[in-house]
């Protein structure tokens, strides 16, 4: 699998695998796509993005902890909902894993972050008229 990969990103052109469920396709073809990358950028000195999509977050957490078995360590940015990363402090569980006081995520944040909208917005207005 990985040969087919790396010779069609070399040549620039597609490559289509079929495998069964469970044989391990998603981190053979990021560890391939990851393999090129590397000699690519030795060679070329051009870095190539790879973006790895998924349809959920646990299958995102699957091929994280199946890159850290391998020695590569790309970095990552992982886009997910507020109610996966949500930055207010009494939204996010507790010290022992507690949590938070909010049923509803979704809303909770929405409502946080517009409650920190106005109050800069009200800050903004303080200062200029000082």
């Amino acid at each position: 699998m990985a040969i087919h990969i790396i010779k069609a990103l070399t040549k620039s052109q597609h490559c289509i695998i079929e495998s069964p469920t469970g044989t391990g396709k998603s981190a053979s073809i990021l560890c391939s796509t990851l393999a090129w990358q590397r000699s690519h950028l030795s060679s070329s000195g051009e870095k190539v993005k790879i973006i790895y999509c998924s349809r959920t977050h646990s299958q995102v957490q699957q091929m994280v902890a199946s890159l850290r078995k391998t020695p590569y360590r790309p970095s990552m940015a992982i886009l997910g909902s507020r109610e996966r990363l949500c930055i207010h402090e009494d939204m996010k569980p507790g010290p022992n894993g507690e949590k938070p006081k909010v049923t509803n995520m979704q809303i909770g944040c929405r409502t946080r972050m517009q409650n920190t909208d106005k109050f800069r917005q009200n800050s903004y207005k303080t200062n200029e008229r000082q």
